[in-house]
């Protein structure tokens, strides 16, 4: 079953706020302990890019708002994205 993956969110937009009971949402910047031991152990631009690899699959979408398009850690995880065929 496809799912919604959301990076880069930060606070304005989450899980609950994307809430459906047609698929399953995941948002990969809110788990705190998860984000910052990625963060101290490869650094925060490969954030999104580690977890994408582990969840993102054919069929699934990627939300990604960046208010630049300039987050090497947002740019880095559409790349993963794009080479697992989610959609963006």
């Amino acid at each position: 079953m496809p799912k919604l993956l959301l990076i880069g969110a930060k606070k304005n937009y989450n899980a609950e706020y994307f809430y459906s009971r047609a698929f399953p949402i995941l948002s990969l910047d809110c788990n705190s302990s998860s984000v910052t031991a990625m963060e101290s152990d490869q650094g925060y631009p490969e954030v999104f890019e580690r977890q994408l690899e582990a969840f993102a699959q054919k069929g699934d979408v990627v939300f990604a708002p960046s208010t630049s398009g300039n987050f090497e850690n947002v740019i880095r995880g559409i790349e993963v994205a794009t080479q697992r065929v989610a959609t963006l």
